[in-house]
């Protein structure tokens, strides 16, 4: 029997994908893409106010170390739109392309509150922070923020500018909700 870590759109597969992004930057309004210059001119002309002059210098240095960026929400749009994460985490410190579908895979185009409306809409379970079911790879919601469910009350979360993507403990981060994102195939 094949181990569900391996087989893409699995939540164990998404969130296995998840960890290895820990220590990446947080670049808002990216979905998993190469840090590169035009990506840089096209986010700071689309979002002025995140994209300031002092924080210039560290974005070229995610650049010129070949990361893979992500804001919180894009991080679940990336993994979808690549096919499951398809030559993302190979790419992280090369000069690597990476092939992104926006919208495919059940996966709409939608920022952190959006998605969560989307997920509801939809019909996909979701719950208050008190009914959280012990499951891997659920979304976990604040208004404007998402995070991934690792289990036993841990996430990854993609934490802004400074923090970029890291491993925390959820019940301090105020999240209200959690939902079953509709492109993964949850076991439970």
């Amino acid at each position: 029997m094949t181990n569900r870590v391996e087989i893409p759109f699995t939540n164990e597969h998404f969130m296995a994908f998840c960890r290895r992004f820990v220590g990446q930057p947080f670049w808002y309004g990216t979905c998993c893409q190469k840090a590169t210059a035009r990506l840089l001119a096209e986010k700071a002309a689309q979002y002025p106010l995140q994209y300031t002059a002092d924080r210039m210098a560290r974005y070229r240095q995610d650049i010129a170390q070949g990361a893979v960026v992500a804001d919180c929400i894009g991080a679940a749009k990336g993994y979808a739109w690549s096919g499951g994460g398809r030559g993302i985490l190979p790419s992280i410190g090369t000069p690597g392309e990476i092939l992104l579908r926006p919208g495919t895979n059940g996966c709409p185009d939608k920022g952190a509150d959006a998605m969560f409306l989307y997920a509801q809409k939809i019909g996909m379970p979701c719950g208050t922070m008190d009914t959280l079911p012990e499951i891997p790879g659920i979304a976990l919601r604040k208004p404007g923020h998402t995070a991934y469910y690792l289990g036993m009350g841990e996430a990854i979360e993609w934490r802004g500018f400074e923090l970029g993507c890291v491993r925390s403990t959820i019940w301090n981060r105020g999240f209200t909700h959690w939902y079953k994102l509709p492109f993964l195939r949850y076991q439970a």
